[in-house]
């Protein structure tokens, strides 16, 4: 029998007792260290923001938006990935008919660290379908 979900849990990462460093996430049953400069970590996954028109980088998918909403005050202070952006509403992972709904008011398209958090309609983003090349992009690890 398993002691937890040792796809996530980062004290029983791979296996029971396999325990990941203080700066580590569990993801996919492997420890992975979160940029601080960059990441957020949150249930066993990191998250971050780029300007890199909805790719990102190896290892990274893009992120649901829905998750936003648990984590987005923690984006306040970090920075982009790779590099800036050129378009403050948040490309994420498209659920059902789902629409960019999330954006930066501040501190966007400007290099970071951000000095706000983004939010719901921010950049006037509501109910958006945009695909810009340097879009801001949502991206969570594997």
């Amino acid at each position: 029998s398993s002691c937890v979900n040792t796809q996530t849990d980062k004290n029983n990462c791979g296996g029971c007792g396999k325990k990941c460093g203080s700066a580590q996430v569990c993801s996919a049953g492997k420890c992975i260290n979160c940029d601080p400069k960059t990441d957020v970590a949150y249930n066993g996954r990191c998250y971050y923001l780029d300007g890199s028109g909805g790719k990102c980088v190896s290892g990274y998918e893009l992120a649901p938006q829905s998750v936003l909403s648990s984590i987005a005050s923690q984006f306040k202070g970090k920075t982009y990935k790779t590099k800036k952006s050129n378009n403050c509403c948040i490309w994420h992972k498209l659920i059902d008919s789902e629409k960019q709904d999330w954006g930066f008011n501040a501190g966007c398209n400007a290099p970071g660290p951000f000095p706000a958090a983004p939010v719901p309609g921010g950049a006037g983003c509501r109910n958006a379908n945009n695909r810009n090349s340097a879009q801001l992009t949502f991206c969570q690890s594997k």
